[in-house]
């Protein structure tokens, strides 16, 4: 387990899967059930207590940070098909 990405130092990641089986009506979703999952990540603030214009230790290494996300939501997702996203 990973706790610092080129720079950003991890205190905790959240991972998130709901299946949904039936609508608010009690009737079955369609061919196959609804599911949502989501990664998150708590990352120590270089910044904290500094008041600073450049956020560079925070944009920089943001890429590794992103491609790690990716790799845990494809394992979360159980899988399932990722047929959208958002951030």
């Amino acid at each position: 387990m990973k706790n610092e990405i080129e720079g950003y130092k991890i205190r905790k990641w959240y991972e998130f899967f709901e299946e949904t089986l039936f609508n608010q009506y009690d009737e079955p979703k369609e061919k196959v059930p609804l599911c949502k999952f989501a990664i998150g990540v708590v990352i120590h603030n270089p910044y904290a207590g500094n008041f600073s214009k450049d956020l560079n230790l925070l944009i920089e290494p943001s890429k590794s940070l992103g491609e790690e996300f990716g790799k845990r939501l494809i394992k979360v997702s159980n899988n399932n098909p990722i047929v959208s996203y958002g951030k």
